[in-house]
């Protein structure tokens, strides 16, 4: 079994390839970006969790504490931010602005809300699948397997009814499968002997599958698993896939580049949260333009850079550990784990 015992700059270049491409999907809303990017863009997210996770090396109220302090208190930051930007744009006559009905929807967050709020709903996902999986270890070895199954048959058998709980705490526990994935193969990691090929194979065969429509695109803002199994599979295999690449070829990287992306990834929970705002800000339509990809280009980046460019500059203020959920320091550019 591989253990992960110090920040590796092959997951920080996945975090940073996926809040690359959760932008992209934000931005453009065309059958070739959403094919490219939907079944693997946040269930990976989920999967490097699992990757990382280390069993009952914190209770469930230790779990839920440090997560609000990552995860909770950058949201609601930023809900209060875009919130009173959004009302006073609305009070000024702005057509993108908001008045005060659009309050219940953003309280109630999840997928009842998209622009400027499109990705909020993964942060309260992901700490209620980790505080979850916390609890239930605590139980019988097979019990998190088994929920992540129950949880799963739930999601497909109500037709996406799990993304009306509030917050999106029934697309959060769904979500537990790609964890228990992620766990799954950082036990078997080191059998996989010839990772480049492994990956390779993975991804042409997940794109076969995607490009055939055998595989469904996923949905998890709208609890969407796609195809019964197949579409759950595909994410796990493309993100095995990624994974697999990224840990031979991100380690072949000058010590400087390593060190670029680990600072981007420390601070991208700041770019999730709020390039939708810059989207909005920028009038793009609510679930994104169906311009071909060149022409919103400029867009696009500016989504992204703009917030990731902040972000590296809030990081060294006091105000990191209420926007970004990070501590307030210089953002180590020491060694990185290679491909550990």
């Amino acid at each position: 079994m591989r253990i992960v015992t110090s920040r590796s700059a092959a997951i920080d270049a996945l975090r940073v390839v996926g809040t690359i491409a959760i932008v992209a999907g934000h931005t453009w809303d065309i059958p070739l970006v959403r094919a490219s990017i939907y079944s693997w863009h946040v269930p990976i997210f989920f999967f490097l969790t699992g990757y990382l996770w280390r069993a009952r090396v914190r209770t469930p109220g230790a779990e839920a504490k440090n997560r609000a302090r990552t995860l909770l208190l950058p949201y609601a930051a930023w809900l209060a931010l875009i919130t009173l930007l959004a009302l006073a744009l609305g009070l000024a006559g702005q057509p993108q602005g908001l008045d005060l009905r659009a309050l219940q929807p953003i309280l109630l967050g999840g997928h009842y809300v998209g622009k400027p709020f499109s990705a909020f709903w993964f942060v309260t996902a992901l700490f209620v699948v980790a505080v979850a999986l916390r609890i239930l270890e605590r139980g019988p070895r097979w019990l998190p397997w088994a929920s992540a199954v129950v949880l799963l048959t739930v999601a497909y058998s109500t037709h996406g009814a799990l993304a009306a709980i509030p917050e999106a705490i029934g697309t959060g526990l769904a979500c537990l499968v790609f964890v228990m994935a992620g766990i799954v193969f950082r036990r078997s990691r080191d059998r996989f002997s010839r990772p480049v090929i492994t990956g390779v194979v993975l991804l042409v065969v997940c794109a076969i599958l995607i490009a055939t429509g055998f595989s469904s695109l996923v949905d998890l803002k709208a609890a969407d698993f796609g195809t019964p199994v197949l579409s759950v599979a595909t994410a796990i295999a493309i993100s095995i896939a990624l994974l697999l690449l990224a840990e031979v070829l991100v380690p072949k990287l000058s010590q400087r580049i390593q060190a670029g992306l680990t600072q981007l990834a420390q601070v991208s929970l700041m770019v999730v949260l709020t390039h939708s705002a810059v989207l909005w800000l920028m009038r793009t339509p609510p679930f994104g333009s169906t311009v071909p990809p060149f022409g919103l280009t400029i867009t696009f980046l500016v989504a992204l850079l703009a917030p990731w460019a902040a972000a590296l500059v809030l990081a060294r203020t006091p105000l990191s550990p209420i926007l970004i959920g990070i501590p307030q320091r210089p953002i180590s550019r020491a060694r990185t784990a290679h491909g550990r």
